[in-house]
């Protein structure tokens, strides 16, 4: 599960305070050309921090091609 492989990789670098999938795959009714929607908490961030969860999304999503990486 590609929510899964990016929580895993974002818990290397952070410590996650919240993390929630919503959208058309968390309901289910996801099609081929469905993104996944995430939700990411963290305690601090700065330029560094986001940029590296950033490239992580990047990572996983291209993989999987469904991740679309909004600020």
């Amino acid at each position: 599960m590609v929510a899964r492989k990016l929580k895993d990789r974002l818990s290397s670098v952070v410590t996650l305070v919240d993390f929630k999938v919503f959208g058309s795959r968390a309901r289910g009714d996801a099609d081929e050309y469905s993104d996944l929607d995430v939700f990411i908490e963290v305690e601090a961030i700065d330029k560094e921090l986001k940029d590296k969860i950033t490239d992580i999304a990047w990572e996983v999503g291209f993989y999987k091609n469904c991740i679309h990486i909004s600020r």
